[in-house]
């Protein structure tokens, strides 16, 4: 089992190499502006982390983040997608209704709901059938209002309770 652990020394020494990672100098982008943004002394104590003054620095941090927000849309095209599907846009508005009072009867933070409303989305924008059915989208939606309460909330709740309320 020890096996399977991975070796954290790399946490305290970034010049340690692991078993992890083999090879640190490809590290992605976000890694390297994040450790850019250490003082050289000590990479471990938060309290020697210095703020990046380098204008430059700082508008590629964000121009690499909205890049990564834009994986987490759904594809182009997709609003046009539910507006030429009438029986979709039905069958999705009631799924977020079901998302919303479900929440509601489980006590699930907002987050939880648009995680699963964005993955539901996601996942219509991904899969274009023609032949989407309203039961598959309610089997959908319990099933991204499960993942979303297992990132998000400290006590999950069990697919019987999340399915409970029918849409």
């Amino acid at each position: 089992m020890e096996s399977l652990l991975c070796d954290e020394v790399w946490l305290s020494s970034p010049d340690h190499q692991t078993a992890c990672f083999d090879e640190p100098q490809n590290w992605s982008p976000d890694h390297q502006i994040a450790v850019a943004c250490f003082d050289d002394d000590d990479h471990r104590e938060p309290q020697n982390w210095r703020r990046s003054s380098d204008k430059e620095e700082c508008d590629e941090a964000t121009i690499m983040c909205l890049h990564k927000e834009l994986s987490y849309m759904p594809q182009p095209g997709y609003f046009d997608y539910l507006l030429s599907n009438n029986n979709l846009m039905h069958s999705r508005s009631k799924a977020i209704q079901w998302l919303v009072k479900s929440s509601s009867r489980l006590n699930l933070s907002f987050e939880t709901v648009f995680n699963a409303a964005n993955y539901l989305d996601r996942f219509l924008s991904i899969n274009p059938c023609p032949g989407w059915r309203h039961w598959m989208i309610e089997l959908l939606s319990v099933a991204c209002l499960s993942v979303a309460s297992k990132f998000i909330e400290t006590s999950a709740p069990s697919l019987h309770e999340i399915q409970v309320i029918i849409i």
